[in-house]
């Protein structure tokens, strides 16, 4: 999945988040994220316009309502609308529950040989010992660890 992460200074972040471990391409599919996105000439209406195709995915229109009204804050309270909005050139975010020693080889190569700044994040997941999928309520606790390279 392809996410942008808005950083309080305006900075726009691509995202490519994958909840297999398998890919050995994610630094890849970032990368043509990146390229797909350079073509495009970010400002608020384009931020409010991509939001909103993003949180149409959503089939409750609370949940809607509720990202609207937090994307809107955020904007305001970070003083957003009179900033310039931008892409922050060779910077990455990847998301993943595990990464391939091919995606972990190539982040590094990037990070330490390209000057780039790709950030790598694996999700762990606590449930309690004899959950099953089938179970209709989990209680689960998710981490967000940052890997380094």
């Amino acid at each position: 999945m392809d996410l942008i992460y808005l950083r309080n200074d305006g900075g726009i972040i691509p995202c490519e988040i994958k909840i297999t471990g398998k890919s050995f391409d994610t630094h890849g599919q970032l990368i043509r994220y990146i390229a797909d996105l350079s073509e495009k000439q970010p400002d608020y209406e384009w931020l409010i316009k991509t939001h909103g195709k993003f949180n149409k995915k959503y089939h409750d229109k609370s949940t809607i309502k509720i990202n609207e009204i937090a994307l809107k804050r955020f904007l305001k309270n970070q003083s957003i609308l009179q900033k310039d909005i931008k892409f922050v050139n060779k910077t990455g975010i990847i998301i993943d529950v595990d990464f391939k020693p091919q995606v972990l080889q190539a982040v590094k190569y990037l990070n330490n040989t390209c000057d780039w700044s790709i950030r790598l994040i694996q999700i762990i997941t606590y449930t309690e010992q004899n959950t099953k999928p089938t179970d209709k309520e989990i209680f689960a606790r998710i981490d967000f660890v940052d890997i380094s390279v």
